[in-house]
């Protein structure tokens, strides 16, 4: 093989490692160390980063590379004369691959799984195996290559995760549902047997539980946000990890105040949305200290993002949700006729009271806003269509308009329309909201009223009240177009006496 010169050496670990499959690098190795004893071949051995080992027939270590002691936490004696077995905690899954390694003389497939290391850990693999010829003693060795792939199963972990939660976003019914499908996918990869996600009220400072599970501790009922390692996230807006040592600093120094069961390690995620935080996320750990890493705390920030967005969007249904529930409460309630026209496509809504009032039938009201204007009177249709749609143009907002409006049985009703526009973000009408009110007999009433103030009851003759507000409109009328006026007067004999009687 011919490595190429790019400026640095080269490692020959990394040359082999990476452009030969790892089992056949490793059956290459041992040959050359094997016929070159002490030469290149050992020092290629002792550097690959892959853990190499060189097995008997029977599975008993006889020679490790340093890579598998710096992976197993094991010293290079430990492992040497030891089964094979040690580096599974007992189980065979070792040995079925060993089996089928002798059984053959081409490579044995690769297979995924756990190694585990002296402190009882465990960690991924990618393991294989292959038989050797040792020409010197003549019989054949096994050569084991296990990759760590921890770090790749991590990241595939976290990606379902993370998905898997994106995807509860739009589909849990409800926060709690969505939080418990949280938690049940965090815990998969972070420690989270002691976790909570706590909102807090701005208007009254009060913090409340949204989830909870603990080994010890209650779930606390609201309180205020005061000084808790809670409080403290939030009011920082930025995750921490902390040490017992760490908290005892910040009490030390007034920042916070110890509130539940201490733990040796906590981490805390603020929830942050567009408007700023509105909660934390926290997890915690009672028994050990090293449980939680800089890693974990930038997953559970992602995953935090991902609960402040539900939060939010499930507050804005709910919002949505309640405000639609009164809307549809409003317009059974009243008596007028509400409507909702969608501006973009003519479609109009009305709701249960247009057929009440007018006296349509549901399939009779129509859907779109033609309905609506071939039901105006002729004499009212085009100062009433003009009016709304220069209203809509220049951009204007609340609109008023009293008309008459052909009821089912043909006779018109006086009705009062009010409406409101709705614009976009980008400045356009899209949406226009409003109710019409039957003001019919409000308006007979008030023709009535007119018409006894300017004309006598007996006769029913115009009195001087409406002769002084004709002659009135007569001279502004003269004024403005130098027309000739002329004003008859007549004068009845004993009129009075008819009058009176």
């Amino acid at each position: 093989m011919e490595l190429q010169n790019n400026g640095s050496e080269p490692h020959a670990g990394d040359a082999l490692s990476s452009e030969l499959p790892p089992i056949l690098a490793g059956a290459s190795l041992l040959n050359v160390s094997i016929t070159q004893p002490d030469t290149l071949g050992d020092s290629i051995f002792n550097s690959i980063r892959d853990a190499i080992l060189v097995l008997n027939r029977d599975g008993t270590i006889e020679r490790v590379n340093p890579a598998t002691v710096s992976q197993t936490g094991y010293a290079e004696n430990e492992l040497v004369g030891s089964p094979v077995s040690i580096l599974s905690g007992g189980r065979k899954y070792f040995a079925k691959i060993f089996d089928r390694a002798l059984a053959r003389d081409i490579l044995a497939e690769r297979i995924e799984t756990h190694c585990v290391r002296k402190d009882g850990t465990r960690f991924a693999v990618s393991l294989s195996a292959a038989r050797v010829f040792d020409p010197q003693t003549g019989s054949d060795r096994i050569v084991c290559v296990a990759r760590d792939i921890a770090k790749r199963k991590r990241l595939e972990a976290e990606s379902r995760a993370i998905s898997r939660i994106i995807h509860g976003v739009t589909t849990t019914a409800n926060l709690e549902e969505f939080l418990k499908l949280v938690h049940s996918s965090i815990k998969r990869i972070v420690y989270a047997e002691n976790f909570f996600v706590a909102l807090i009220d701005p208007e009254t400072d009060m913090l409340t539980m949204q989830f909870w599970v603990d080994k010890y501790d209650p779930m606390p009922a609201p309180l205020k946000i005061g000084r808790s390692l809670s409080a403290y996230v939030f009011r920082r807006g930025e995750s921490m990890l902390l040490s017992s040592a760490d908290v005892k600093k910040l009490i030390e120094t007034g920042e916070v105040e110890s509130v539940g069961t201490d733990s040796p390690i906590w981490l805390g995620v603020p929830l942050v949305t567009l408007s700023g935080p509105i909660g934390v996320l926290v997890v915690q750990d009672y028994e050990n200290s090293d449980t939680y890493s800089k890693r974990d705390m930038e997953l559970l920030t992602s995953v935090a993002d991902q609960i402040a967005i539900a939060i939010e969007r499930k507050r804005n249904e709910e919002a949505l949700r309640q405000s639609n529930e009164r809307f549809q409460l409003v317009t059974r309630a009243t008596s007028d006729a509400v409507w909702d026209w969608n501006l973009e496509t003519d479609a109009i809504w009305w709701n249960e009271g247009f057929g009440k009032l007018f006296g349509y039938l549901p399939e009779e009201v129509g859907a779109t806003v033609d309905a609506w204007q071939e039901r105006l009177h002729p004499e009212d249709e085009d100062r009433v269509t003009e009016d709304i749609h220069r209203h809509i143009a220049d951009g204007k907002t609340n609109w008023a308009s009293e008309y008459r409006f052909r009821r089912r049985d043909g006779s018109y009703a006086h009705v009062i329309d009010r409406g409101y526009v709705v614009y976009n973000n980008e400045g356009r009408p899209v949406r226009m909201l409003g109710s019409m009110m039957d003001v019919t007999d409000r308006k007979r009433l008030e023709d009535q009223l007119t018409h006894q103030a300017l004309h006598d009851p007996l006769t029913k003759i115009a009195n001087r009240a409406l002769f002084r507000d004709r002659v009135d409109h007569a001279l502004k009328r003269l004024s403005r177009n130098s027309i000739s006026l002329a004003v008859l007067f007549l004068d009845l004999d004993n009129f009075k006496s008819i009058n009176d009687t």
